[in-house]
């Protein structure tokens, strides 16, 4: 999209004063400072605001609803990009964030998505995980709103991941290792915590799932 816009632009229509290039940097400036701002929400708040009201940008945008409105393939990614995609961004910030509650409010926006895009698997786990949640007991709600469902693995703010992408990078990555390179650290280390993390797991069932 961004190509096409200054190739429409090079052409001598509705001139940008903006290079390809320079937008590139403006963005990447702008994805570093916010990423080094202790206050992150503020931060981005501010620059979207002042995007909106760049004269460059009000071109693109015109530019782009231009082409949706000739083009079928034109509209089906503006629809996705401008609108869809949305949910799927929102969702990593609330993982990277730990937000329970943005987190929840992207699976319900995705869960149409899937639907539209023929994705029934998806969309069925998503329902399903969806109605696990409103039956579970108010305290596990809470412990995973709390600390639960997102974890950080350097302890650094907007550094988390979801629980189950800590497990395959922390736990699932030492018991293959031990297996693949066994060497006596490796084994050692999955002898301390294995019958300790299959206990947790037994309870956390337990608890989710009371028979």
């Amino acid at each position: 999209m961004v190509t096409n816009f200054f190739e429409h632009s090079e052409s001598g229509n509705e001139p940008s004063t903006f290079t390809h290039t320079e937008l590139i940097a403006l963005v990447s400036d702008t994805i570093t400072q916010t990423c080094c701002d202790g206050n992150i929400e503020n931060k981005i708040t501010e620059v979207l605001q002042s995007l909106q009201e760049s004269k460059e940008i009000i071109l693109f945008m015109e530019f782009i609803q231009k082409c949706a409105n000739t083009n079928a393939t034109w509209k089906f990614w503006t629809q996705f990009v401008f609108e869809d995609a949305f949910a799927y961004i929102n969702l990593y910030i609330a993982l990277r964030s730990r937000n329970w509650e943005l987190r929840l409010a992207c699976l319900k926006l995705m869960a149409p998505i899937f639907s539209a895009y023929e994705h029934f698997t998806c969309k069925k786990i998503i329902a399903q995980h969806l109605a696990d949640v409103l039956a579970y007991p108010s305290s596990i709600v809470e412990q995973l709103k709390k600390v639960c469902f997102s974890v950080s693995l350097s302890g650094r703010p907007w550094h988390s991941v979801a629980i189950d992408e800590a497990h395959e990078m922390a736990i699932n990555k030492d018991c293959k290792t031990s297996i693949v390179r066994p060497t006596e650290d490796y084994i050692n280390r999955i002898a301390t915590y294995m019958p300790f993390r299959a206990k947790c797991f037994d309870n956390l069932k337990t608890q989710l799932f009371p028979v």
